[in-house]
């Protein structure tokens, strides 16, 4: 499985191949580059958008991230114990 697309206020975070999100706004029909954090490992994970923040889960590390989805910046993280497989939010 992939990560998938999240849409906020109009604008797409995009897991990357790479590794990392980037936040994308339209502008004048095209996409502009908000903001980028190649720090955060999606795996086939995909991040949930809720009440301003972004929440990540990184499954090889077993680190969840909550993100301010707004600049980019992260927030706080906390690490997860046991599997990681299969998470729901």
């Amino acid at each position: 499985s992939i990560s998938s697309i999240a849409f906020v206020d109009g604008d797409l975070l995009l897991p990357l191949d790479s590794g990392g999100v980037v936040r994308l706004t339209q502008k004048d029909g095209k996409w502009e580059e908000q903001w980028k954090a190649p720090k955060l490992r999606l795996g086939d994970t995909s991040p949930l958008f809720y009440q301003g923040m972004m929440y990540t889960l990184d499954p090889r590390a077993g680190q969840l991230v909550c993100t301010d989805a707004k600049t980019g910046k992260p927030v706080w993280e906390e690490k997860v114990q046991g599997e990681q497989r299969g998470v729901c939010a």
